[in-house]
């Protein structure tokens, strides 16, 4: 093991606490930088299940980060994360769009991966939003369009 497994184990730990702000940067800000992250995927995972819509924000922005190191193991679950966009918090919604092209990024424009977004999107019903969500959510949904069809 590294020694810096114990600050990110810590780190971690401070996810499920009220003062998970200064950790979730920290950990993204490593993430972005190195694979010391990536072994608590599952961790991430599990947040998207969480009650709260920050901690499954949380979970969204560091699977996306960490999709960079997931090479060999294959933990991506395009499937299960595109799942978050039917989140009733909008927050979730967003964070799980706008993390999209960070993915496409680090999967190098996986054709599964593109293929997949196409489909949600295709039957993404944003109509049982609010109409500035609606709005709002389109941008959104175009931005990561306009990425894939270039």
């Amino acid at each position: 093991m590294k020694a810096y497994d114990t600050e990110i184990s810590d780190l971690i730990d401070t996810l499920m606490t009220k003062d998970r702000c200064n950790a979730f940067n920290l950990l993204q800000e490593r993430a972005k930088a190195e694979d010391s992250v990536y072994p608590y995927w599952d961790i991430f995972t599990y947040l998207l299940k969480k009650q709260n819509a920050f901690e499954r924000s949380i979970g969204i922005h560091l699977i996306a980060t960490n999709t960079k190191w997931d090479k060999t193991q294959n933990k991506f679950d395009i499937d299960l994360y595109l799942k978050m966009c039917d989140d009733t918090s909008l927050v979730v919604s967003r964070a799980c769009l706008q993390n999209l092209e960070k993915i496409l990024i680090n999967t190098n424009y996986d054709t599964n991966i593109c293929k997949k977004i196409k489909e949600k999107f295709n039957n993404f019903d944003v109509n049982l939003r609010t109409e500035t969500h609606r709005n709002v959510l389109k941008k959104d949904m175009a931005a990561i369009l306009k990425l894939i069809e270039n």
